[in-house]
């Protein structure tokens, strides 16, 4: 089982691969170490990383406008919600969230459901984790993987599945961002077993 520093460092690496990219993203690709990601995830090399500008093309034809339609929006509500819509009840529910956390959006322009930060709001739930078990408070520690549980369960997993399975669909999707839906799929199997078995 990973432990809470592995799981929070792969949530922030999944957050880096699907903001809009630039130099650090690419740097974080070709510096993860491929015998480590094959420990975690058999079979899943790294890929090969395209220069910076088709990176951004493939990203802003993937996610943000494309001819006929976006394929996989990076957001919750469109998953979630009936109408597929940005901005809906379950984008408020999430940023309620993160207010009742403590955390701001004043940094984004994105909804408090796009997924990086998402991706950032597990991560920060998983450091939590982290810092109570260092301090041998397993009080804590357990509240901490509740509130994962809680996000991941109602707010993450139910809309991040269709999500991969919209990119792995996607015949123009780029290699780059099919690779990076396949490690977000894999870690999430993962996590939906860990937090499974929380529950029980």
């Amino acid at each position: 089982m990973l432990t809470p520093f592995e799981r929070k460092m792969i949530y922030a690496f999944l957050a880096s691969l699907f903001h809009y990219p630039d130099q650090q993203t690419v740097e974080a690709v070709e510096t993860l170490e491929e015998k480590t990601l094959q420990e975690i995830f058999p079979g899943l090399s790294n890929p090969e990383v395209p220069p910076l500008e088709e990176l951004q093309s493939a990203y802003t034809g993937q996610f943000i406008n494309r001819l006929g339609g976006v394929p996989a929006p990076p957001y919750g509500s469109v998953y979630l919600e009936k109408e597929a819509r940005v901005l809906g009840q379950s984008t408020l529910a999430v940023a309620g969230l993160y207010h009742s956390a403590g955390l701001s959006l004043e940094h984004t322009s994105e909804p408090a459901d796009y997924l990086p930060t998402e991706l950032e709001f597990l991560y920060y739930l998983t450091e939590g984790e982290e810092q109570a078990r260092e301090q041998d408070n397993i009080s804590t520690a357990r509240r901490w993987v509740a509130s994962q549980a809680d996000f991941f369960g109602n707010f993450f997993h139910p809309w991040v599945v269709p999500f991969c399975r919209r990119l792995a669909d996607d015949e123009q999707a780029h290699p780059f961002y099919l690779w990076a839906a396949e490690l977000l799929r894999r870690f999430t199997d993962l996590e939906k077993q860990r937090l499974g078995q929380v529950a029980k």
